[in-house]
């Protein structure tokens, strides 16, 4: 079994009720920066802009889709070229623009793409690392004519689960990830399909307790603090 604390579980859906405006998310991001950023890169922005990662801890990153709505805009320009879509649509991916808009280097950082059981693979990833910190990344943009061939999200998020070091050390906690390998591979359960990565975020959103079969057999689990 591998467990370890969640200091913190934040989400971001912006332009929901209760929710910070796309416009607010922007004017938060420094002005220099903010031009080449993408919707996403000024998410993950605001997840880390009050507590961001240390040079030792770690991070791992988890999309699908990534970019879609700067490479939508680029393509869009097409056979006149946006010079600044262009740019944006080969920026580095959302954590790094975060990072460099932050001014921070790190000294670990996972990247992780697929589609089912990519958060349960996050999840594992980040079980196993050593840093003292881990930092669980994932999110989306919403695409727009590259939604219509499955190649976009339907919605913009982003979230981010702080993970702790070991229990015992008087570290703040707002929850527990753990995996324990007491069931099957998902291979042989058929009769559950897997949530979507947005239903999973909007679930850490609400505090909502998770367990969800690995691929590789076992479950994560995660649990809250009252």
């Amino acid at each position: 079994m591998f467990e370890r604390p969640v200091q913190s579980a934040d989400a971001c859906f912006p332009d929901t009720a209760g929710m910070p405006a796309t416009d607010e998310i922007k004017a938060a991001v420094p002005r220099r920066h903010a031009r080449r950023m993408s919707d996403l890169g000024r998410l993950v922005y605001w997840l880390f802009r009050n507590d961001p990662p240390e040079p030792e801890d770690a991070i791992v990153y988890a999309t699908t889709f990534t970019e879609a709505r700067a490479l939508e805009a680029y393509l869009e320009s097409l056979p006149h070229a946006s010079p600044l879509a262009f740019q944006t649509s080969i920026h580095p991916g959302a954590v790094q623009q975060a990072m460099i808009a932050l001014g921070r280097p790190v000294r670990t950082l996972l990247p992780l793409a697929g589609e089912e059981d990519l958060f349960t693979r996050m999840c594992l990833t980040g079980l196993t690392q050593q840093s003292g910190r881990v930092f669980l990344l994932t999110g989306e943009e919403r695409g727009d004519r590259l939604l219509h061939h499955g190649l976009a999200s339907a919605t913009t998020w982003a979230l981010c689960l702080r993970l702790g070091p070991g229990s015992g050390e008087g570290n703040k906690r707002a929850g527990t990830l753990r995996w324990e390998r007491t069931s099957t591979a998902r291979e042989n359960d058929t009769a559950t399909p897997p949530p979507s990565a947005t239903e999973i975020a909007r679930a850490v959103h609400r505090r909502t307790p998770l367990n969800l079969p690995t691929p590789m057999g076992g479950t994560v689990y995660l649990t809250w603090t009252p």
